[in-house]
């Protein structure tokens, strides 16, 4: 993965291309896989905190229709 280009290795994150993560038979729920595959592509993760927009729905009902 060393020596890829930048663009090569968002595509490989954004799942266009393969980047060698071996596939596990039960699902790994850590995100352990995916913080090694960034790692590998020598990418680094940064937390930090920012505002998002959130949609929340209360209840929904819907109006019955004739067929």
């Amino acid at each position: 993965m060393r020596g890829m280009a930048f663009a090569q290795k968002l595509a490989a994150l954004a799942g266009l291309g393969s980047f060698g993560v071996p596939e596990a038979s039960a699902p790994d729920t850590s995100g352990a896989p995916i913080i090694k595959s960034v790692k590998d592509l020598g990418l680094e993760l940064q937390s930090r905190k920012a505002p998002i927009e959130t949609i929340i729905v209360d209840r929904v009902e819907k109006t019955p229709t004739a067929n």
